[in-house]
């Protein structure tokens, strides 16, 4: 699922990149692996110490792409594409797991064929964000990509 950045990182999508950067630092020092319990032999001390390394990675994803301005108005564009897909696009008409499409070492691009022969199509960006919706251009299907 294409997760919102924005959530992640604590802040508001109008944020100054002077406020994202600040909410990166704050939340990069409080769940930096270093700063995550790793005594102990339990599996409960496993668990947080694997969930706190993955959240730091969520936050430094977000922090990769909503740091760099020019990435951040992909994401914007993708981020608005994806919500006026759920509100408008109509019923969603099935899941799609992510190894169905296939790498189209031409373009780049991740292409599922679709029930009127042509395709869904996912670019690498997409990939990289999770873009979760995806609707065919030349008819009405609409489906969720599990990746």
């Amino acid at each position: 699922e294409m997760e919102n950045l924005y959530e992640i990182l604590q802040v508001d999508p109008k944020a100054s990149q002077q406020e994202i950067k600040r909410s990166f630092q704050k939340l990069a020092l409080k769940f930096h692996p270093d700063k995550l319990p790793t005594r102990g032999d339990t599996n409960m001390a496993e668990t947080r110490d694997r969930d706190g390394c993955q959240l730091f990675q969520r936050i430094s994803t977000a922090w990769s792409v909503l740091g760099d301005p020019d990435q951040r108005k992909q994401y914007d564009a993708l981020w608005h594409h994806r919500c006026v897909l759920f509100e408008s696009c109509g019923p969603i008409h099935d899941r799609v797991p992510f190894n169905g499409f296939k790498k189209c070492t031409e373009t780049n691009e991740y292409l599922y064929e679709c029930r009127c022969s042509d395709y869904l199509v996912l670019t690498e960006q997409d990939v990289c964000l999770k873009l979760d919706v995806v609707n065919c251009s030349t008819c009405s299907l609409n489906v969720i990509v599990d990746y």
